[in-house]
């Protein structure tokens, strides 16, 4: 068995969106929910290793948010309305 922290899983309700060792699917599926958009990788792209950590506001802005995921993965976004299309770094 593994602890679990119950503060990062409801902190949805404090207005928080947290990431704790999270993988890029993770990431992706809990800033399409928050945000209300649409992530997707380039096609024939697969995930990016490593993980996620950090802490949101609830109006921390969109673009500052794929800054730091983008960095921390290795990766560039194209943000277009509610589409994010991420590209690898070149």
């Amino acid at each position: 068995r593994r602890g679990v922290d119950p503060t990062a899983h409801l902190a949805w309700m404090d207005g928080k969106l947290v990431f704790e060792n999270a993988p890029f699917e993770e990431v992706m599926r809990k800033l399409e929910r928050w945000y209300g958009i649409e992530i997707s990788l380039r096609q024939g792209m697969s995930s990016p290793e490593g993980s996620f950590n950090a802490r949101f506001a609830e109006d921390q802005p969109l673009p500052e948010v794929l800054d730091l995921v983008s960095t921390v993965f290795g990766l560039r976004y194209q943000l277009n309305q509610k589409t994010v299309r991420f590209v690898p770094e070149e």
